[in-house]
């Protein structure tokens, strides 16, 4: 951006950020009334702004979150080992999602049976004690398809991810948005520990940032007819309703999520 008066640019620079683009900001670096010969004044870029890297309050929402988010490959996990920071830059919160290792299976498991708890305090039961079982989530993390959830080094969330199908999924009752390659989600749980700090958003926008690194540009996931809690983050974090799949006879909600 040049050529714009400075009291004018917050008007500009939110206009390019709701649009989703990068700004270059130039100045100028000398008196104009220094320069002689027709020579133009020197202007450098001085700062880059990107839709994650704001942090003037006129520019910001009061009802959003306000993410930067990077992938980096873990030494030594395979192409699984991903290690994904989130940071909400106007708060200075850190979230980090990576696969769980095997000494995090407790803290995995305690987040899940809380989850599990919190929906019989909601009035249905999507888990039972049966599933998901330790055994379950302990082959999450043997696969490497099991990621666990930070807040500054404190778990605070679960969930499965694979990049491999879903065999229930061809089946829906519907209709998917887009037949391309897709990464699925399932075994979603936060502790409510960390209520109120947008979990949902900065986890979804995670697994949306490592799907992109890996060549995806769908995710897929499905949930229970009374799970409306979950309905609502799904639909507050960009996904579509298309349809129901079943699970263990059960008829599911089937949410996509296209980017």
């Amino acid at each position: 951006m040049c050529g714009i008066p400075h009291h004018a640019i917050d008007a500009y620079l939110a206009k390019i950020v709701r649009a989703g683009l990068k700004a270059a900001i130039c100045d100028q670096m000398e008196d104009p009334k220094s320069v002689k010969g027709g020579r133009m004044v020197r202007r450098e870029i001085t700062r880059i702004v990107t839709p994650g890297t704001i942090t003037e309050e006129t520019l910001l929402s009061d009802d959003a979150d306000n993410y930067l988010v990077s992938v980096v490959p873990e030494p030594g996990k395979g192409a699984q080992g991903f290690v994904v920071g989130v940071l909400e830059l106007s708060t200075g919160e850190l979230f980090c999602e990576a696969p769980a290792g095997r000494a995090e299976l407790s803290a995995c498991l305690a987040i899940i049976d809380e989850g599990r708890k919190f929906q019989q305090a909601q009035g249905f039961t999507q888990w039972t004690d049966e599933y998901p079982n330790p055994a379950l989530i302990e082959q999450d993390i043997r696969e490497q398809q099991g990621y666990l959830f930070k807040i500054d080094g404190e778990a605070a969330g679960y969930m499965y991810l694979s990049f491999d199908g879903d065999p229930t999924y061809p089946s829906i009752e519907g209709q998917w948005r887009a037949d391309i390659p897709y990464a699925v989600v399932h075994r979603i749980a936060f502790s409510r520990r960390f209520a109120g700090r947008g979990l949902s958003t900065a986890a979804f926008s995670a697994v949306q940032k490592l799907c992109e690194e890996k060549g995806f540009r769908s995710i897929r996931i499905d949930t229970d007819k009374k799970n409306q809690r979950m309905q609502h983050v799904l639909e507050k974090n960009g996904f579509v309703f298309c349809g129901y799949v079943l699970f263990d006879g059960d008829k599911k909600w089937a949410y996509e999520k296209l980017f």
